[in-house]
């Protein structure tokens, strides 16, 4: 099973909505795709208790718990796991980029996002994961 972790220290990047976007995309190519809650704000359980569609599943849980759902969702087939972390909480996200195989690091083209990215990006090279900066909420 492959991992990605959407990681920012910082809160309104955009993790939770590239997450939502990203998971959907995986299960629309095929994908057996879970979305991993990390946040106690719960946003993307809120937008999947307002979709008809099951799929992807998306589950609430504490970083705590990572590992084991992590290794649940491997066991049920799951062949790509989306994880939305929280911001502001070192423990958590280090948790989640040690478990992850890959980071997308959004970050809005703002001097307090810039100032900021360079924390998020430490805990990627702390847990020596590959990571990318997606610069979010931008004209294309």
């Amino acid at each position: 099973m492959r991992t990605i972790a959407l990681l920012s220290r910082k809160g309104g990047s955009g993790k939770t909505t590239l997450s939502i976007a990203l998971a959907v995309q995986a299960a629309l190519e095929g994908e057996t795709c879970a979305a991993l809650d990390l946040d106690p704000q719960a946003s993307m359980m809120s937008w999947s208790d307002l979709r008809e569609e099951e799929s992807p599943a998306v589950i609430a849980t504490p970083a705590a718990r990572l590992d084991k759902v992590l290794t649940g969702a491997e066991k049920q087939g799951v062949s790509l796991a989306v994880l939305d972390t929280m911001p502001h909480a070192e423990s958590s996200i280090l948790k989640a980029a040690r478990l992850a195989d890959f980071a997308l690091v959004p970050v809005r083209p703002s001097l307090l996002d810039l100032v900021s990215i360079e924390q998020t990006l430490e805990i990627c090279r702390l847990a020596k994961l590959r990571s990318v900066v997606e610069i979010n909420a931008v004209k294309s």
